[in-house]
């Protein structure tokens, strides 16, 4: 209609007016521009200094005024905190303020996301500087760092207190992705990175990540599938004859992961798995679907009561891939892992212990790889502030 064109039009044109400020500001005026980020934990209790600092930055647009100008301010309230989440299920008139705030909050996310020119990166980046305030860091410099050289403290701080000499270690992270990183220490005891291998992505090769692992178990279960078509195929086509086959079970008897695999993508038929596969059009959420699946074959893999064959198979080729990973960091950098940490993190480790000394049994009989140490990490910043805190 008329009416919706002409709004459409406001809108359009609204856009162009803002993009066309912005490029004044960080192209066409001659100003440093300054991105100041507050990362202490906020409580809705502070909403009210929130609606001051807004106010506050509305009259300090002018800079006559003698104050710095703010051309964009952006409140991001914290919803993951237990306690804000607990109130934001009570009844009290403190839970209202919160869901109210929650419901504004979910509003300016559609109208960032209406938004394509707020997620175009400018290049380069036209902040002079970047002032961030961090709850408990008082330094004067951030250094910013990844879980492979968090875990690396691990080794740090078996260094320190051993009555061996530890010479450095091997950081191997086993998740949704693998990567691993070696470590050695200098002259000066002073722990440096090596090299790393992996941590591709993916697309790329995860070798031994849970994606990976999820992955071999859909392509064994898919041939299991062409087999099972391909052998009532021939059999009731008379193109060879069905007496050279063993007897085929129900295909269910398989492996215990068909049920499982099949209730993870909410479908009936192992027919549909395929499909169901490449509907989703969402790269990401394609990816953690089949991931997931890392969990249902541990699961299977490691039952106490009947262990799955089919699936502790899959697990044997994961680990070796692992193992190939590791070893092939001990001969490029020509380590000796008898004097070495094998630190492992990621969420393959923690849950079932057996796949760990898997890992460690193919690295011993096929790689004759032998560890000074081995040392499992689940909080991997944890580790890190304690050896941040001993050695300052």
């Amino acid at each position: 209609t008329n009416e919706e064109n002409i709004k459409d039009g406001l809108q359009e044109r609204n856009k162009q007016k803002k993009r066309k400020m912005r490029e004044s500001t960080f192209e066409k005026q001659d100003m440093d521009v300054y991105l100041c980020i507050d990362g202490e934990w906020r409580n809705e209790d502070e909403c009210d200094d929130i609606r001051k600092i807004k106010r506050y930055a509305r009259r300090s647009q002018d800079p006559r005024e003698g104050h710095e100008p703010i051309l964009e301010l952006y409140w991001s309230r914290n919803r993951t905190s237990y306690a804000i989440d607990r109130r934001c299920h009570d009844n009290s008139p403190t839970s209202h303020r919160c869901k109210l705030h929650n419901r504004i909050t979910r509003m300016e996310l559609r109208w960032i996301s209406a938004q394509p020119e707020l997620k175009t990166a400018l290049k380069p980046a036209p902040f002079t500087k970047i002032w961030a305030g961090l709850s408990g860091m008082d330094g004067q410099t951030l250094k910013l760092t990844n879980d492979c050289d968090l875990l690396s403290s691990q080794i740090q701080l078996i260094h320190s207190q051993s009555d061996r000499p530890c010479k450095g270690g091997i950081v191997l992270i086993a998740g949704t992705g693998s990567i691993a990183t070696a470590f050695q220490f200098d002259s000066s005891s002073i722990l440096q990175s090596l090299g790393r291998i992996g941590g591709h992505g993916y697309l790329l090769g995860d070798h031994g990540s849970a994606y990976y692992k999820s992955y071999l178990s859909l392509i064994d279960v898919i041939i299991i599938i062409i087999t099972h078509y391909y052998y009532y195929h021939n059999y009731y086509c008379s193109i060879i004859s069905h007496r050279s086959y063993q007897p085929l079970q129900s295909i269910n008897s398989t492996s215990s992961l068909i049920n499982p695999i099949l209730n993870h993508f909410k479908i009936d038929k192992l027919d549909d798995l395929m499909s169901t596969i490449y509907m989703n059009t969402n790269d990401q959420a394609r990816k953690i679907a089949i991931s997931s699946i890392s969990r249902i074959v541990m699961e299977a893999a490691f039952n106490e009561k009947q262990q799955d064959k089919f699936a502790l198979q899959i697990l044997e080729r994961t680990a070796i891939k692992l193992s190939e990973l590791v070893y092939e960091m001990i001969l490029i950098y020509n380590l000796n892992p008898e004097g070495l940490v094998l630190c492992l993190g990621g969420g393959m480790w923690s849950i079932y212990p057996g796949f760990k000394e898997l890992v460690l049994g193919i690295m011993k009989n096929q790689f004759d790889v032998s560890w000074g140490w081995v040392s499992i990490v689940d909080l991997p910043d944890r580790i890190g502030a304690i050896s941040l805190a001993s050695s300052s």
